[in-house]
């Protein structure tokens, strides 16, 4: 729920201002990086699993989200349901990746006991 709100956000952000930083372009990485820290230190079992369902799940909401901004006709870099599918298969690795870093710090911060 974090990462839909926050990415949503973050969208609707970046389609308001024209002119932003480029560092903005990192937010929704940031963002997944994030949720699995909330996920590292909230879960004391399964962090793993925790972690790639967060990775899986993000992609899907970061997909659907250019898939709806296509059907309102939002210029998107991947447009329509094929577009849209490619994305989210390309996000999905590094989305995984970025949420078991994220919950392997917040697990080594909070006592690193945890499996």
């Amino acid at each position: 729920m974090f990462f839909a709100v926050s990415y949503a956000g973050y969208l609707l952000v970046v389609r308001m201002f024209d002119a932003l930083p480029a560092v903005v372009s990192y937010t929704p990485y940031v963002l997944v990086a994030i949720a699995g820290w909330v996920a590292g230190s909230k879960n004391e079992k399964q962090l793993a699993k925790s972690c790639v369902m967060i990775g899986v799940i993000a992609a899907l909401i970061a997909g659907g989200l250019n898939l709806a901004l296509w059907a309102i006709g939002a210029p998107v870099d991947f447009g329509g349901l094929k577009g849209s599918s490619l994305a989210t298969l390309l996000m999905v690795p590094g989305f995984v990746l970025l949420a078991l870093l994220g919950g392997a710090v917040a697990s080594e911060v909070s006592g690193g006991n945890r499996t």
